[in-house]
């Protein structure tokens, strides 16, 4: 079933990648005219791929460290593509299994095998609780997020849990972090993304 799942793979990739790039358009393109596509498509491939590299400039996505859009967008790529292709087919199956049988969502979840129940709490866990951590140590940091309302801090604090462990970009200025948020940067990294994920 090699080529089977190589399809499968490719088709699903592509299918996220562009809506990824779509979703970016509405912010880049207004901005920066036809090369916002190109910006897009890029950043697309970038985010999903858990390579966390970008056109944009020397500070990253840091211009838009108060956009709901790219945040949001380039948390939920780097997450797709991190928890791994098997966690896909393993979620959607047992999505079928809800629709075709009516099942509670308590019910579905002992459906799960082994491996995506792992994947999925421990991802959970990292980002909510390392989002949390981040907001205690850095909430009154001026060089990072001290300036922002709490919703934008929250953001900030949440996109940086999810791209410490598997990308590579920022959308606040790293090297300004507290001493105990380096360190618990230090500790995401090492950690790193799911096994068969494209992190």
């Amino acid at each position: 079933g090699l080529v089977k799942l190589t399809r499968r793979i490719v088709k699903v990739t592509l299918i996220i990648e562009v809506v990824g790039a779509l979703l970016y358009a509405t912010v880049f393109v207004p901005e920066f005219g036809a090369k916002g596509i190109w910006i897009s498509v890029f950043n697309s491939i970038s985010g999903f791929c858990n390579a966390g590299i970008d056109i944009i400039g020397p500070d990253s996505l840091a211009p838009y460290v108060t956009n709901p859009m790219v945040n949001i967008v380039t948390m939920l790529l780097i997450c797709i593509g991190g928890i791994g292709f098997v966690v896909w087919w393993d979620v959607a199956r047992v999505v079928k299994i809800k629709v075709k049988e009516r099942l509670t969502w308590r019910s579905c979840l002992k459906k799960f095998n082994l491996h995506t129940k792992i994947v999925l709490t421990t991802t959970f866990i990292l980002i909510v609780g390392a989002a949390m951590i981040f907001l205690i140590l850095e909430h009154n940091n001026p060089q990072t997020i001290g300036n922002l309302n709490f919703g934008e801090k929250t953001m900030a604090c949440f996109f940086q849990s999810v791209t410490l462990r598997t990308a590579g970009f920022q959308t606040i200025t790293q090297q300004s972090f507290m001493p105990g948020t380096k360190f618990l940067s230090i500790i995401l990294m090492i950690i790193g993304g799911s096994p068969g994920g494209t992190a």
